[in-house]
């Protein structure tokens, strides 16, 4: 098992859209958009180097995942007010961002994860 902690703020996996479109001969197409945070690459690079600092390697078979995302509490929300952070990101993008960034160092495809235990929370 390999434990990393990469500090500052987390960046969500972007979302991707489709729609259909009209050519111009009379059948339709799809168009595929990708939004993204421009600080995404940047984020996974540092979640790749924190694995291959901390001696991870590339692991051949299935892979079981545990991640925390921890989040400063706004000092405008109380522990009572919002005792669970329930806002923006949704974690499934966040946890995507991780899967997606481990590619190529802890496994060749993220297909081979077969359990993930992910959780957001503030760190007061």
């Amino acid at each position: 098992m390999t434990d990393i902690e990469v500090l500052g703020k987390p960046i969500t996996e972007g979302s991707t859209s489709a729609f259909a479109v009209k050519r111009k001969n009379g059948k339709y197409g799809a168009v595929v958009t990708h939004q993204s945070s421009a600080d995404l690459q940047g984020w996974r690079m540092r979640i790749a180097e924190a694995y291959v600092n901390a001696g991870g390697t590339k692991i051949d078979g299935a892979v079981a995942i545990m991640m925390q995302f921890r989040f400063l509490r706004p000092k405008s929300v109380s522990v009572k007010k919002r005792p669970h952070h329930t806002v923006k990101g949704d974690l499934d993008k966040y946890v995507r961002a991780v899967g997606d960034a481990l590619t190529g160092y802890a496994y060749d495809d993220d297909a081979q994860i077969v359990h993930i235990s992910a959780m957001k929370r503030y760190c007061d």
